[in-house]
């Protein structure tokens, strides 16, 4: 594995090397009505002031401006409502109630790559001196990190890793906070230890604010690690089981259908993570893992069934349940023999949910996508490396043709190359010269990652594709000729699916 990654920092070299100076973070906008009526429009005016002046360089946005990323990140939260902002909440009230909140608002919302570098550092600090210094433990807190890991590509850059510290940093207030489990629970351990106090306090009630809170953490928890590949998820707890049912139950939003959708798909998919990196540790079990895919299967399905029908299915809620039904199929598929009428089903099924996925995803208006959370990007990366896997099969009963006609994985590259690039010409953010966007540099990345594997997906699939696909956007970067041998994809064929660790290599010059 080693070997591997090695090979694979060549191309994270190449990406880093094709960009000026540093790559900066940037913000984004969104769909869909909940509960409440929103008082933005869909396109928004995302300029820095509308008076004409230039704030960009200012420390934080001005009152103005403020109102504007507020209500930009209230159609983000349409896309994971993994909280509430009552629609006559202002920012000036929200930075008074919650400063924290409001400061990881603004930083991710911000329309300038100078104030967003800024306000990042002023998270930081915030972070170090509320957290560790003053011991500050406060929904206010544990909010403001779940917002901002939530959307975590849009303030990712080259310097300082962050999502390790902050979902951990995120996992401590829970912990501290006591809402990971039950308050009669919780109770029950302080009692044991202050037994000459007399009696206790009722347990008080968990908020729903603290149930949507608890349940969006373990779900970001889960999700990273399958990205991070250094951090476990939050453990998944009786409670958090009960503060979904509590959720879906009161509605006392809409949303709240919304969020606890997602995590039901998750913990399907927190299962199928498992598995996969248990066919990567190649751990001794007495059942192979590919048995456990039609259970998977069945609680995927359930899933599905339990969505309500007055529910609005986003497009992210589809490419999130999309996805995870090509980690159910992809359980044990590229490790063990398993009998081949079932193993064919597996991979048709698992490449059918692949060419879905990115039908969802092109089917993004372009203004709406920089507001989707970074789970999309994540699931992006595996989709690709799944669809590599069956592409590249050397197994006789697969139909190759079947593969190319369904999915051709360089044309799909050339179709996110293009589609990355008419993002960044639809959100425009203030940057200074030797600056790149977060989809100008996704689109590079894209590219070379296209450049190093069309020798090997060309031959597999018996022609070479073209790369008119990519619309007008900019000629791929030239890669050097020990690069290409460096990252030969007969390597990355032995890749293990579950091992996404390869995705923090290939993004290289970002920290995440």
């Amino acid at each position: 594995m080693g070997h591997l990654t090695s090979r694979l920092e060549s191309l994270a070299t190449a990406a880093a090397s094709s960009s000026s100076s540093e790559t900066q973070a940037r913000s984004y906008t969104m769909p869909h009505s909940y509960g409440s009526r929103s008082t933005v429009d869909t396109h928004m005016d995302t300029s820095p002031s509308s008076n004409g002046d230039d704030t960009s360089a200012l420390p934080e946005p001005t009152p103005e401006e403020a109102e504007v990323y507020l209500n930009k990140f209230r159609e983000w939260l349409k896309n994971f409502p993994c909280i509430i902002l009552p629609h006559d909440m202002t920012a000036e009230a929200l930075r008074k109630e919650k400063p924290f909140l409001w400061l990881c608002i603004m930083n991710i919302t911000s329309m300038s790559v100078e104030q967003q570098m800024s306000m990042k550092e002023r998270v930081r600090q915030e972070i170090a001196t509320r957290i560790i210094v003053n011991h500050e433990r406060t929904l206010d807190c544990l909010q403001g990190l779940i917002c901002y890991i939530s959307w975590a590509s849009t303030t990712s850059s080259p310097g300082k890793p962050f999502i390790i510290t902050f979902c951990q940093m995120a996992v401590l207030l829970a912990y501290d906070l006591g809402l990971t489990k039950a308050p009669v629970e919780e109770q029950y351990f302080t009692i044991c230890f202050k037994m000459w106090g007399g009696r206790p306090p009722p347990p008080r009630l968990r908020t729903l604010e603290e149930r949507r809170a608890v349940v969006s953490l373990w779900f970001l928890t889960s999700v990273m690690s399958s990205f991070v590949g250094k951090m476990e998820a939050l453990n998944w707890t009786p409670h958090m089981s009960d503060c979904l049912d509590v959720l879906e139950k009161d509605k006392q939003y809409p949303s709240d259908e919304l969020l606890v959708a997602f995590i039901r798909y998750q913990l399907v998919a927190d299962e199928a993570q498992k598995l996969l990196v248990r066919d990567v540790m190649g751990e001794s079990s007495p059942a192979p893992t590919y048995v456990f895919r039609k259970s998977l299967l069945e609680k995927l399905q359930a899933v599905r069934d339990g969505l309500s029908l007055n529910m609005p299915v986003t497009s992210v809620l589809q490419a999130h349940a999309l996805a995870t039904e090509v980690q159910v199929n992809s359980v044990g598929l590229f490790m063990q023999d398993i009998p081949v009428n079932q193993r064919i089903e597996s991979m048709y099924s698992c490449l059918r949910a692949i060419r879905s996925w990115y039908d969802v995803f092109f089917g993004i208006p372009l203004e709406k996508v920089p507001g989707a959370p970074f789970a999309i990007y994540i699931h992006l990366s595996q989709i690709q490396i799944a669809l590599y896997r069956l592409t590249t099969s050397e197994d006789p009963a697969w139909d190759k043709d079947l593969v190319r006609n369904t999915a051709d994985l360089l044309l799909l590259l050339d179709q996110v190359v293009g589609f990355f690039t008419q993002i960044d010409s639809v959100y425009k953010i203030k940057a200074n010269g030797g600056e790149e966007t977060v989809f100008l540099m996704g689109a590079k990345i894209m590219r070379n990652i296209r450049t190093s594997w069309e020798p090997t997906l060309s031959r597999h699939l018996g022609s070479t594709s073209s790369s008119a696909a990519t619309q007008g956007a900019d000629q791929p970067i030239p890669t050097s000729h020990s690069t290409q041998a460096t990252m030969d994809m007969t390597s990355v064929s032995m890749m293990d699916f579950g091992d996404i660790t390869w995705m923090s290599d290939v993004f290289g010059p970002w920290e995440f």
